[in-house]
């Protein structure tokens, strides 16, 4: 893949700074980022949106700039290769704000390999800024609370744009309960070896514990997913009147809930769009272990966790603990019906301050903006769009001599194995079906309806699933 950049398009050949947002899941990501890339266009930014695996493909191409990585694990080789060519490395965990405990997030997103190469860490508040800086001390310094603009979207000055979105939904569905699930870990769309390949890959199965702890985290929520299967089934008899919509994790497998759903006539299986419009329409949620429970929560939605069986050892660390909390199936179906006549969650001042310790920027100065402050301290040099050969040249040396290390690596025995970056997204369809110019334009729009503000940025498409978001100096047609 090669960048397309029009000669009409001025905008893109003015000299300026770079940033470079990949998405991994476009349904989770790919919103968050536009508004990233607009805010840091009023400051005269360009950036590159794309997804995962074609940004990384694109990373010799592109000017040096700073490269915002979704995640600090193994294996290291993407990394490796983006700082070798010359961008400045930082990361903002996608995943970073509900895990289990400090140990299990250093375990399972973590790793010294990649914390050494990042310019800096963006934390999405307080806890995970210190579960971090302990794992790595050295990185204390570069690590910056700023937020994610993924709950910027979720804040009352901005969710109004999904409204449109939400009300089409209700039309479509009526009133309906929604069951948004997140097993990814026994229900994955790549095998049910997956995560254990992945655990594997970061070194959670190195040790014997290790390897108690990954089983068991395996069997408790394999627990909960067969639990959850069986009693959706027993809520959608209990309401016939109201549709029961199954939302699967953009990595799931769709066949095991399609099964599910041909055991009642009002459940049905819809994956399509962000779901923060279909959080907003539904009268109620439930959920198990899972961020749209902290979404919802934090958005006054009636939110309630399933929770059959409970396990400090594997359970989340916020969204059940935000959300009304059923443990069997009678006090799933009593709270469903009862959130279905009063369409409302009261957020107590307990649970507040519990996610005010997880989450920045719940108010005041925007997660998007504050990450932008913290780019104007990174040294980028300003430079056009358009590739050039010495660009080229020098990022294909880098990568030739980035390449020999790790042959010299290998042979010590000193590397892990890893999976081929630009496939990732291929092997797991659902997690980027796809986007298109018109539709990121379009979102841009709904920002600038808003919050009256992006009337001077543009965006252009540079090739399949990636846009370039510039301060306008042409219409982009």
């Amino acid at each position: 893949m090669t960048l397309r950049i029009g000669t009409a398009d001025r905008a893109l050949h003015q000299a300026r700074r770079w940033l470079h947002l990949p998405v991994e899941v476009q349904a989770r990501g790919l919103h968050s980022r536009l508004f990233l890339a607009s805010s840091a266009a009023e400051r005269g930014y360009g950036t590159v949106v794309g997804r995962k695996g074609d940004l990384a493909a694109l990373a010799v191409e592109l000017p040096r700039g700073i490269y915002l990585e979704k995640s600090c694990q193994l294996p290291v080789d993407g990394y490796e290769a983006r700082h070798a060519i010359g961008h400045s490395v930082c990361c903002l965990d996608e995943e970073g704000v509900v895990y289990i405990d400090a140990e299990d997030y250093a375990a399972s997103r973590l790793a010294v390999a990649t914390m050494e190469l990042f310019e800096r860490f963006f934390a999405w508040g307080d806890d995970q800024a210190a579960v971090v800086a302990g794992f790595h001390p050295p990185s204390s310094e570069r690590i910056i609370v700023t937020g994610n603009p993924r709950v910027d979207l979720w804040r009352p000055e901005l969710r109004t744009i999904y409204e449109a979105d939400a009300e089409a939904l209700r039309q479509r569905y009526g009133s309906f309960v929604l069951l948004p699930t997140a097993f990814a870990m026994v229900n994955n769309s790549r095998g049910p070896r997956h995560h254990l390949e992945v655990v594997a890959i970061n070194g959670m199965l190195d040790t014997e514990e290790g390897t108690k702890r990954a089983h068991g985290y395996l069997e408790h929520h394999g627990a909960l997913f067969e639990a959850t299967c069986k009693t959706i089934v027993r809520v959608a008899e209990a309401v016939p009147d109201r549709a029961v919509v199954i939302r699967p994790h953009p990595a799931e497998d769709l066949a095991a809930w399609e099964r599910v759903a041909a055991m009642a006539d009002n459940l049905t299986v819809v994956r399509e769009g962000p779901v923060t419009p279909w959080l907003l329409a539904a009268d109620a949620i439930v959920h198990s272990n899972c961020t749209t429970g902290l979404e919802g929560f934090l958005m006054g939605r009636p939110t309630i966790a399933f929770a059959p069986r409970q396990d400090v050892r594997y359970d989340q660390n916020l969204p059940n603990r935000v959300s009304q909390l059923a443990t069997d199936e009678d006090e799933l179906i009593d709270l469903v019906r009862a959130n279905l006549e009063h369409r409302q969650h009261a957020a107590t001042a307990s649970a507040m301050e519990l996610v005010s310790r997880h989450i920045a920027a719940l108010e005041g100065p925007f997660a998007a903006e504050r990450l932008v402050d913290a780019f104007d301290e990174i040294d980028v040099p300003a430079l056009p769009l358009e590739p050039s050969l010495a660009r080229r040249a020098q990022g294909q040396l880098a990568l030739a001599a980035l390449r020999a290390r790790r042959l010299a690596r290998s042979a010590r025995g000193r590397t892990r194995s890893s999976r081929p970056e630009s496939t990732a997204n291929n092997r797991a369809p659902g997690k980027f079906p796809g986007s298109s110019v018109a539709e990121a334009r379009s979102f841009i729009e709904q920002l600038r309806g808003a919050t009256g503000r992006f009337a001077d940025v543009a965006c252009f498409e540079l090739g399949p699933n990636v846009y370039a978001i510039v301060p306008s100096e042409a219409d982009p047609g």
